[in-house]
């Protein structure tokens, strides 16, 4: 409804007011009048007020406008420049960016992916990923990748992309999966790891040369010993004196024992250490072939743990066991027809444990002191101190020679 319908319908509630008052023709007509002149003045100047509001009114509205349009411009011109300043960085940063649908179609690459697979951006969106990133040639291991990401969360691959000449190089990629809308989206940060994968290369190559070369340095000091050890036996040969006999045949054992550590470090992958029980139960046997006159003599063994010793204590242990069962050898079985010997071996609290035990005729008290003395002995104890090994010997019922070595 208009302000001048609503006027006319105010006039005429007011002209019925003055039809009902008691006046003659005359004087109603001039009240008529007067009311119909006072009626449309006041409309006029209602009308003329509401025109200034308004247009007061719309000047305001047009200047709020205005700002309005302005502050969204520099809105959008702030976007704009914030947008591409972060493309900017991603097309120049040193790894590749990479979007790929759900289904394997590369939806976007930046431009250091695009420079490092020598193609143009354009030669690579909209086409499946496995024309990129060889290990997704089969579409199955594509869709088993999407599926252990919706599963398991981020993780880090490895790959080959091909790049447009056809040639690849190796690549990691921390790779992700994400939603947009009803869509999922895989987003993989990668980079060239050629130059990686070439230091690796040379590490194993070096590595590769110098465990050869080490297991060649232990097959010839093996050698070695072994020329030593022959010539020792020619010397045996050519000695009528049975003591000096007996002098050479202990120095054989001391080499077989170092020779045998060099043939299995050079016949063994791990070339800093070496299974220690293993060692020590060949080195038993072959000590006990050396002592003919003990064939009666039964060699016991029980290994409780499989244990490993650095070359630096698998040298005086070997020693170490060469002269106790060289001792138990010349003096526990005398005027014996038979007997055993026990050897242990275990682990307790980072320590390895070597038990050697004879049912021998044990060391006569009256001479036990002479016996500590003895060059066996005395060896015995020297290579003890040098694997910082705690001793203990029992002499009861035999000898039993307890060693604490710290692993």
């Amino acid at each position: 409804m208009t302000p001048k319908s609503t006027y006319h319908k105010l006039l005429q509630r007011q002209i019925k007011k003055v039809k009902a008052l008691n006046l003659d023709a005359d004087a109603q007509w001039e009240a008529l009048l007067d009311l119909v002149h006072d009626s449309y003045v006041t409309h006029d100047r209602d009308i003329n007020h509401l025109k200034t509001v308004i247009r007061e009114s719309s000047s305001e509205l047009i200047e709020a406008n205005e700002r309005l349009k302005s502050a969204h411009q520099e809105l959008a011109d702030s976007y704009t420049k914030e947008v591409g300043l972060l493309n900017h960085l991603i097309d120049k940063s040193g790894e590749t960016v990479q979007v790929s649908s759900e289904d394997g179609i590369m939806m976007y690459i930046n431009e250091r992916g695009a420079e490092r697979l020598g193609k143009p951006a354009s030669a690579v969106l909209g086409h499946y990923v496995g024309e990129v990133e060889q290990m997704f040639l089969d579409r199955s291991v594509w869709d088993a990748h999407v599926k252990e990401l919706k599963e398991k969360g981020p993780m880090i691959i490895e790959g080959q992309h091909k790049r447009g000449d056809g040639t690849t190089f190796p690549i990691e990629a921390n790779a992700y999966y994400t939603t947009q809308g009803d869509r999922g989206y895989v987003i993989a940060f990668i980079r060239d790891i050629t130059e990686r994968k070439n230091i690796e290369q040379q590490l194993r190559n070096s590595l590769l040369e110098k465990t050869t070369l080490l297991g060649e340095i232990h097959h010839r000091v093996k050698n070695n010993l072994t020329v030593i050890f022959g010539l020792l036996e020619m010397q045996i040969m050519q000695s009528d004196n049975p003591e000096v006999t007996t002098i050479l045949r202990e120095s054989q054992g001391r080499i077989q024992s170092m020779s045998m550590i060099h043939e299995k470090l050079y016949k063994s992958t791990h070339l800093e250490s070496v299974n220690v029980s293993e060692y020590i139960e060949e080195l038993a046997h072959t000590i006990y072939k050396s002592y003919h006159q003990f064939e009666n003599v039964h060699l016991n063994f029980i290994k409780k743990d499989d244990i490993s010793l650095p070359l630096n204590k698998m040298i005086p242990c070997g020693l170490l066991l060469n002269e106790v069962l060289t001792n138990i050898y010349k003096y526990a079985f005398i005027n014996r027809e038979s007997g055993e010997i026990t050897i242990v071996t275990s682990m307790e609290k980072n320590n390895f444990i070597l038990e050697i035990s004879d049912n021998g005729v044990g060391i006569d008290p009256e001479k036990e002191t002479q016996a500590n003395q003895s060059l066996g002995m005395r060896l015995i104890h020297s290579f003890s101190r040098q694997m910082k090994a705690k001793m203990t010997m029992i002499n009861f019922n035999g000898v039993k020679y307890i060693f604490e070595i710290p692993n």
